[in-house]
């Protein structure tokens, strides 16, 4: 999921083209640098697995805290499917009884997270379809290792930069993220015969030699 760091992470850009980035955890002499980029010279689908905004500070791997990181020392997992079904039925207030409760239970911090968890990998699953013409299988395929890839993250402390887990790895997550992928390639094909083709982008007058002349 993404959240804010202490910390910062951005995107050097000139012209409209991107020259750097960076993720720097900590602040002042502590901080240290775990990634930099240099220029980018086109998107394609690895670049969907960052997700740098200047602005906000928000990357895809949220990164714990000085003090945070310093407590980690094990590993967490949480591997019961659907476990957000009980969450849901311990944490809301919801009553069938009582009308009054089911818009506070719909706001509920277990539905926004399963809603978050599907819509994230939407728009990766219409890129897929639509861009890559994947078959909806792979579509799913594809973004079941995306979650994998973020959630092993997640699980090995970005891949052991931390000694522990800095979030849990969550099975749902994995289940939710895929199927948000797998909708947003059913989305793009149920809508396949009102979109345009690819190649219809590239009709428009000096469109081809703008983009060429900036991803040269």
């Amino acid at each position: 999921m993404v959240a804010r760091p202490d910390g910062d992470a951005g995107i050097g850009q000139n012209g409209g083209d991107i020259v750097g980035m960076h993720i720097v955890y900590g602040k002042g002499k502590d901080a240290v640098v775990l990634l930099r980029g240099v220029r980018a010279q086109k998107m394609d689908v690895g670049d969907l697995f960052y997700a740098f905004q200047h602005e906000g500070g928000e990357i895809l791997f949220p990164l714990p805290d000085a003090a945070q990181a310093a407590r980690l020392s094990g590993y967490e997992i949480q591997l019961v499917p659907f476990q957000f079904v009980a969450d849901f039925l311990r944490e809301t207030p919801l009553v069938l009884s009582d009308a009054r409760t089911y818009l506070p239970a719909l706001f509920d911090r277990t539905v926004l997270q399963v809603v978050c968890n599907i819509l994230m990998l939407l728009p990766f699953g219409m890129y897929l379809r639509y861009v890559c013409g994947l078959d909806l299988g792979k579509v799913a395929l594809a973004s079941l290792a995306f979650s994998a890839f973020i959630e092993l993250g997640q699980l090995t402390g970005l891949f052991f930069v931390f000694r522990g887990s800095y979030r849990l790895c969550d099975v749902d997550d994995l289940m939710l993220n895929t199927l948000g992928g797998l909708l947003g390639g059913e989305l793009v094909h149920a809508l396949e015969a009102y979109l345009p083709p690819l190649d219809a982008f590239d009709r428009f007058p000096g469109s081809s030699a703008l983009a060429m002349q900036r991803l040269g």
